[in-house]
């Protein structure tokens, strides 16, 4: 669950202290948190003291603004508690600032503490509840020492899993995906959006049939329904087909847990609402039909001649090679997250990916509407994709014109 709203975290709060049923509930961190944590740790690898320093600022008033939305009563039993977070982070970056190195362990390190702190916050805030027992999650996740993009250890979490119901009175637990540890209990974190994986990592070892995916939008939707407010949601996703949508970028798949969940055919719902039903999408083995799906990012735009792909700090988003150019892509919010001097004369684009849908009619939409736009370049990548890649403005009203045609 991603508590960014105080709806959520009341609905959660009450389903805690009124429910029979047991529940584990895996948090994430909070909104922006972990790429913060991800830009103080390059700044400080890179000398840039000031803005390390600005992004630990910006984490811990996103944490203060979490408690005076929630527990307002409280806001003096957490300044402790976030002055202690705050000192022993500022300490870890200031030791990377000053010998400039940051090794994958080090930066499990720093990138576990966004989780690490909700938990703590929780931990206070939940204290006064009996059947509530709060686990830090690295003493039950085992992974390999593959920092940044640990595997987990199936059979080693099972175990801890089972053994911790065993031996607690608690009716529900707490935990904190994306953060494990390995075998000697140093930290690792499993990769970004990687919660839904802890998620399912604990339902195979209860064997639950399904988990349950809350966030902040109803299910999942032709198109992000924060920018298209018309967009429908789709009712049944096959793991095969959100498989495909995670590689080609959409955040709430994670391609890690999708191949695990279709394994054992643990149904994955995503929701916003924690005790309603009626209105999410359910990933399951097999569906009459794949629902077409518009992924769009914002990209920095390269061509290859002005900078080498190895010299990138992140890996390109999509690569476009023709006999005119070759065109670089990254999603630019992998960019702000990794400060590079070196990187000038950047341009922004809109990056459209469109899966599952009758090839024929978006070719031809795209032909037609960008007939006299400079600035689009069309992709076919394979028979499940399209990219198509324009200024933004354009873009934008692109997918507004085949969305209710895909939906």
């Amino acid at each position: 669950i991603s508590l960014n709203n105080s709806l959520l975290y009341c609905e959660l709060k009450d389903l805690l202290k009124h429910n029979n049923d047991k529940y584990f509930i895996i948090i994430s961190a909070l909104k922006n948190v972990s790429s913060l944590l991800k830009k103080a740790a390059k700044s400080a690898e890179s000398g840039n003291k000031i803005l390390f320093s600005e992004a630990v600022n910006e984490i811990f008033s996103i944490h203060k603004d979490f408690i005076e939305q929630n527990m307002p009563d409280k806001k003096n039993l957490f300044s402790k508690l976030l002055s202690n977070g705050e000192d022993n982070l500022r300490k870890a970056l200031k030791s990377v600032y000053l010998t400039g190195f940051l090794s994958n362990r080090i930066l499990d390190s720093i990138l576990s503490q966004g989780e690490l702190l909700l938990l703590e916050i929780l931990r206070e805030d939940l204290a006064d509840n009996p059947f509530v027992d709060v686990i830090d999650a690295r003493m039950i996740i085992k992974t390999d020492s593959l920092y940044n993009s640990a595997k987990p250890l199936y059979e080693e979490t099972k175990h801890l899993v089972k053994q911790l119901i065993a031996s607690s009175d608690a009716h529900h637990f707490i935990t904190q995906g994306f953060v494990a540890s390995d075998l000697q209990d140093n930290t690792t974190t499993m990769g970004f959006e990687s919660s839904n994986l802890t998620a399912l990592l604990i339902a195979q070892a209860l064997d639950s049939k399904d988990i349950r995916i809350i966030s902040d939008v109803p299910g999942i939707c032709h198109a992000d329904p924060k920018i298209f407010s018309d967009a429908k949601i789709i009712n049944e996703i096959s793991y095969k087909s959100a498989f495909i949508a995670a590689k080609y970028g959409l955040k709430l798949f994670y391609a890690p847990m999708i191949e695990s969940a279709d394994k054992t055919d643990t149904i994955i719902l995503y929701g916003n609402k924690i005790n309603h039903l009626h209105e999410l999408t359910k990933i399951v083995r097999k569906v009459k039909v794949d629902k077409s799906l518009i992924i769009v990012k914002e990209v920095i735009f390269f061509k290859n001649d002005d900078i080498s792909i190895s010299s990138l700090p992140t890996s390109p988003t999509l690569i476009i090679t023709d006999k005119k150019s070759n065109w670089i892509y990254i999603d630019k919010r992998k960019m702000n997250s990794m400060p590079d001097k070196s990187l000038t004369n950047i341009n922004i684009y809109c990056l459209i990916t469109v899966l599952f849908s009758e090839q024929n009619l978006i070719i031809n939409q795209a032909m037609k509407f960008f007939e006299k736009n400079e600035a689009f370049k069309l992709v076919i990548a394979n028979n499940e994709v399209i990219h198509i890649v324009s200024d933004m403005e354009s873009g934008m009203e692109f997918c507004k014109l085949i969305l209710p045609m895909i939906s």
